[in-house]
Protein backbone atom coordinates (compact mmCIF):
# COMPACT_ATOMS: atom_id res chain seq x y z
CA UNK A 1 0.00 0.00 0.00
CA UNK A 2 2.84 2.23 -0.17
CA UNK A 3 3.72 2.45 3.71
CA UNK A 4 7.03 2.22 5.10
CA UNK A 5 5.99 0.44 8.76
CA UNK A 6 8.87 0.75 11.25
CA UNK A 7 8.67 -2.52 13.33
CA UNK A 8 9.60 -2.47 17.15
CA UNK A 9 10.04 -6.26 18.75
CA UNK A 10 9.06 -6.37 22.31
CA UNK A 11 9.97 -9.63 23.94
CA UNK A 12 7.25 -12.41 24.55
CA UNK A 13 4.83 -12.54 27.28
CA UNK A 14 3.39 -10.96 30.10
CA UNK A 15 6.58 -9.40 31.62
CA UNK A 16 6.63 -7.01 28.45
CA UNK A 17 3.89 -5.28 30.22
CA UNK A 18 5.89 -3.36 32.43
CA UNK A 19 7.01 0.29 33.04
CA UNK A 20 10.61 -1.11 32.17
CA UNK A 21 9.79 -2.31 28.38
CA UNK A 22 7.29 0.72 28.19
CA UNK A 23 10.17 3.25 28.64
CA UNK A 24 12.28 1.11 26.19
CA UNK A 25 9.38 1.62 23.50
CA UNK A 26 9.07 5.51 24.53
CA UNK A 27 13.25 5.44 23.48
CA UNK A 28 12.13 3.66 20.68
CA UNK A 29 9.83 6.24 19.73
CA UNK A 30 11.71 9.29 20.63
CA UNK A 31 14.99 8.12 18.41
CA UNK A 32 12.96 7.81 15.46
CA UNK A 33 11.12 11.39 16.14
CA UNK A 34 7.80 10.14 15.70
CA UNK A 35 5.34 12.56 14.95
CA UNK A 36 1.87 12.80 16.16
CA UNK A 37 0.41 12.40 13.04
CA UNK A 38 1.75 8.57 12.48
CA UNK A 39 -0.43 5.59 13.86
CA UNK A 40 1.11 2.75 15.64
CA UNK A 41 -0.06 -0.52 15.03
CA UNK A 42 -0.31 -2.59 17.64
CA UNK A 43 0.47 -6.46 15.71
CA UNK A 44 -0.04 -9.28 18.29
CA UNK A 45 -1.72 -10.42 21.58
CA UNK A 46 -2.84 -8.78 24.47
CA UNK A 47 -0.08 -7.79 25.74
CA UNK A 48 0.99 -6.48 22.62
CA UNK A 49 -2.20 -4.64 22.01
CA UNK A 50 -1.65 -3.14 25.81
CA UNK A 51 1.64 -1.99 25.87
CA UNK A 52 1.25 -0.46 22.35
CA UNK A 53 -1.99 0.93 23.15
CA UNK A 54 -0.72 2.42 26.55
CA UNK A 55 2.40 3.88 24.30
CA UNK A 56 -0.01 5.45 21.83
CA UNK A 57 -2.36 6.90 24.63
CA UNK A 58 0.82 9.04 26.17
CA UNK A 59 3.00 9.77 23.68
CA UNK A 60 2.72 12.90 22.52
CA UNK A 61 -0.39 13.04 24.33
CA UNK A 62 -2.25 10.02 22.31
CA UNK A 63 -1.42 8.92 18.77
CA UNK A 64 -3.68 7.11 16.65
CA UNK A 65 -3.94 3.61 17.23
CA UNK A 66 -4.74 0.25 15.04
CA UNK A 67 -4.51 -2.89 16.70
CA UNK A 68 -4.30 -6.03 14.55
CA UNK A 69 -4.66 -9.01 17.07
CA UNK A 70 -3.07 -12.31 16.38
CA UNK A 71 -4.39 -14.41 19.31
CA UNK A 72 -8.24 -15.45 19.80
CA UNK A 73 -8.03 -14.03 23.15
CA UNK A 74 -7.39 -10.64 21.78
CA UNK A 75 -9.59 -10.85 18.55
CA UNK A 76 -12.69 -11.67 20.79
CA UNK A 77 -11.68 -9.10 23.88
CA UNK A 78 -8.39 -7.10 24.38
CA UNK A 79 -8.49 -5.42 21.31
CA UNK A 80 -12.33 -4.04 21.65
CA UNK A 81 -12.81 -1.58 24.43
CA UNK A 82 -10.23 0.83 24.77
CA UNK A 83 -8.54 -0.64 27.84
CA UNK A 84 -5.07 -0.10 27.59
CA UNK A 85 -2.28 -0.42 30.38
CA UNK A 86 0.73 -2.05 31.75
CA UNK A 87 1.32 -4.10 35.33
CA UNK A 88 2.17 -2.57 38.37
CA UNK A 89 4.42 -4.95 41.20
CA UNK A 90 1.35 -4.45 43.07
CA UNK A 91 -1.17 -5.97 40.84
CA UNK A 92 -2.22 -6.10 37.32
CA UNK A 93 -3.49 -3.32 34.81
CA UNK A 94 -3.22 -0.52 37.64
CA UNK A 95 -1.18 1.80 35.14
CA UNK A 96 -3.33 2.44 32.13
CA UNK A 97 -5.95 4.71 30.27
CA UNK A 98 -9.12 4.05 28.17
CA UNK A 99 -7.84 4.45 24.57
CA UNK A 100 -10.41 3.54 21.90
CA UNK A 101 -8.11 2.22 18.70
CA UNK A 102 -9.15 3.74 15.19
CA UNK A 103 -9.91 0.47 13.85
CA UNK A 104 -9.61 -3.03 14.69
CA UNK A 105 -8.62 -5.69 12.25
CA UNK A 106 -8.95 -9.59 13.22
CA UNK A 107 -8.22 -12.37 10.76
CA UNK A 108 -9.06 -15.86 12.18
CA UNK A 109 -6.61 -17.30 9.62
CA UNK A 110 -3.85 -15.48 12.06
CA UNK A 111 -5.14 -18.30 14.73
CA UNK A 112 -4.10 -21.93 12.91
CA UNK A 113 -0.83 -21.51 13.77
CA UNK A 114 -1.75 -20.58 17.67
CA UNK A 115 -0.22 -22.90 20.00
CA UNK A 116 -2.46 -25.06 21.55
CA UNK A 117 -2.60 -23.67 25.32
CA UNK A 118 -2.77 -19.73 23.85
CA UNK A 119 -5.62 -20.96 21.63
CA UNK A 120 -7.45 -22.40 24.38
CA UNK A 121 -7.20 -19.69 26.78
CA UNK A 122 -8.87 -17.58 24.29
CA UNK A 123 -11.99 -19.58 24.55
CA UNK A 124 -11.84 -18.29 28.04
CA UNK A 125 -12.93 -14.87 27.34
CA UNK A 126 -15.76 -16.48 24.82
CA UNK A 127 -17.26 -18.26 27.51
CA UNK A 128 -17.21 -15.09 29.44
CA UNK A 129 -18.94 -13.60 27.18
CA UNK A 130 -21.46 -16.37 26.97
CA UNK A 131 -22.16 -16.90 31.20
CA UNK A 132 -22.15 -12.92 31.90
CA UNK A 133 -24.15 -11.61 29.21
CA UNK A 134 -25.55 -13.44 26.67
CA UNK A 135 -27.10 -17.11 27.84
CA UNK A 136 -27.94 -17.78 24.26
CA UNK A 137 -24.43 -17.53 22.96
CA UNK A 138 -23.20 -19.66 25.49
CA UNK A 139 -25.51 -22.13 24.57
CA UNK A 140 -24.19 -22.35 20.98
CA UNK A 141 -20.56 -22.71 21.96
CA UNK A 142 -21.28 -25.60 23.86
CA UNK A 143 -23.17 -26.85 20.88
CA UNK A 144 -19.89 -26.00 18.62
CA UNK A 145 -17.40 -26.78 20.91
CA UNK A 146 -15.87 -29.42 18.84
CA UNK A 147 -15.78 -27.62 16.13
CA UNK A 148 -14.41 -24.73 17.65
CA UNK A 149 -11.83 -27.13 19.41
CA UNK A 150 -10.31 -28.39 16.09
CA UNK A 151 -10.54 -24.69 14.74
CA UNK A 152 -12.78 -25.59 12.33
CA UNK A 153 -12.72 -22.47 10.61
CA UNK A 154 -16.76 -21.24 9.50
CA UNK A 155 -17.24 -21.99 13.28
CA UNK A 156 -14.67 -20.55 14.57
CA UNK A 157 -15.44 -17.00 12.52
CA UNK A 158 -18.82 -16.85 13.39
CA UNK A 159 -17.98 -17.11 17.56
CA UNK A 160 -15.31 -14.65 16.83
CA UNK A 161 -17.64 -12.29 15.15
CA UNK A 162 -20.58 -12.93 18.02
CA UNK A 163 -18.26 -12.59 20.76
CA UNK A 164 -16.81 -9.72 19.86
CA UNK A 165 -20.03 -7.79 18.70
CA UNK A 166 -21.05 -8.49 22.86
CA UNK A 167 -18.04 -6.55 23.97
CA UNK A 168 -18.37 -4.05 21.92
CA UNK A 169 -21.96 -3.30 22.37
CA UNK A 170 -21.54 -3.47 26.31
CA UNK A 171 -18.64 -0.99 25.80
CA UNK A 172 -20.75 1.59 23.91
CA UNK A 173 -23.51 1.63 26.34
CA UNK A 174 -20.85 1.92 29.32
CA UNK A 175 -17.25 2.98 28.11
CA UNK A 176 -15.57 3.75 31.19
CA UNK A 177 -17.43 1.13 33.42
CA UNK A 178 -19.51 4.21 34.65
CA UNK A 179 -23.28 4.70 35.47
CA UNK A 180 -24.59 2.65 33.97
CA UNK A 181 -23.02 -0.60 35.63
CA UNK A 182 -22.54 -2.60 32.20
CA UNK A 183 -19.27 -3.18 31.54
CA UNK A 184 -18.36 -4.14 35.19
CA UNK A 185 -20.02 -7.27 33.69
CA UNK A 186 -17.41 -8.27 31.55
CA UNK A 187 -15.23 -8.57 34.64
CA UNK A 188 -16.43 -11.33 35.62
CA UNK A 189 -13.54 -13.79 36.37
CA UNK A 190 -10.89 -11.20 36.78
CA UNK A 191 -10.80 -10.90 40.51
CA UNK A 192 -9.96 -14.01 41.41
CA UNK A 193 -7.98 -13.98 37.96
CA UNK A 194 -5.66 -11.09 38.30
CA UNK A 195 -5.15 -12.17 41.89
CA UNK A 196 -3.65 -15.20 40.39
CA UNK A 197 -1.58 -14.01 37.75
CA UNK A 198 -0.59 -11.75 40.30
CA UNK A 199 0.35 -13.89 42.87
CA UNK A 200 2.15 -16.60 40.85
CA UNK A 201 3.89 -14.10 39.09
CA UNK A 202 3.35 -12.99 35.47
CA UNK A 203 3.59 -14.96 33.16
CA UNK A 204 2.92 -18.65 34.84
CA UNK A 205 -0.88 -18.39 34.25
CA UNK A 206 -2.09 -17.24 30.90
CA UNK A 207 -4.64 -14.65 30.88
CA UNK A 208 -7.14 -16.68 29.75
CA UNK A 209 -6.44 -19.78 32.06
CA UNK A 210 -6.41 -17.37 35.29
CA UNK A 211 -10.08 -16.09 34.41
CA UNK A 212 -11.48 -19.43 33.39
CA UNK A 213 -10.43 -20.52 37.30
CA UNK A 214 -11.75 -17.59 38.35
CA UNK A 215 -15.03 -17.68 36.64
CA UNK A 216 -15.04 -21.27 38.41
CA UNK A 217 -14.47 -19.31 41.99
CA UNK A 218 -16.91 -16.66 41.09
CA UNK A 219 -19.71 -18.95 40.42
CA UNK A 220 -19.31 -21.13 43.83
CA UNK A 221 -19.15 -18.19 45.24
CA UNK A 222 -22.50 -17.33 44.33
CA UNK A 223 -24.41 -20.59 44.36
CA UNK A 224 -23.19 -20.65 48.66
CA UNK A 225 -24.94 -17.37 48.36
Amino acid sequence: AGFAPLVCRVPVGEGSKSAAQLGAVYDWLAARRAERSEAIIALGGGVVGDLAGYAAATWLRGVPLVQIPTSLLAQVDASIGGKVAINHPQGKNLIGAFYPPLLVLSDPAMLMTLPERQYIEGLAEMVKHGVALDGGYFVRLELSASDLLRREPVALTKAIVESASIKSVVVQIDEREGAHDERIRLNYGHTIGHALEAVAGYGQWLHGEAVAAGMCVAARIGASL
